[in-house]
């Protein structure tokens, strides 16, 4: 299992709207990343890679955001604003 984090955490530094070397397949809509070992949200405060079936959930303007614990959910709920998704940041991403 530490090897998948390893591979997830390689693919979210790449991240973009497009397929990854590691396998990973993102989801521009859903700001997630489909592997073969499962499928993976962002800790939008840590930044960290979180298996969505066992993350902490919040929804923020009609999008769900994933946690790796109360903390950083709170974190978020107290600043949403901060830590929200920028489409337009993974399009100037994936232009470059």
């Amino acid at each position: 299992m530490r090897t998948d984090a390893f591979l997830v955490a390689a693919a979210l530094s790449l991240s973009g709207c497009s397929s990854l070397d590691s396998g990973a397949r993102y989801n521009c809509s859903t700001h997630l990343w489909c592997t073969d070992h499962g499928t993976y949200g962002r800790d939008p405060v840590s930044g960290d890679p979180v298996w969505v079936t066992s993350a902490i959930t919040r929804t923020y303007r009609g999008e769900t955001y994933y946690f790796q614990s109360e903390d950083h959910a709170r974190e978020f709920v107290a600043a949403p604003e901060r830590f929200a998704y920028d489409d337009r940041e993974a399009e100037r991403r994936r232009d470059r």
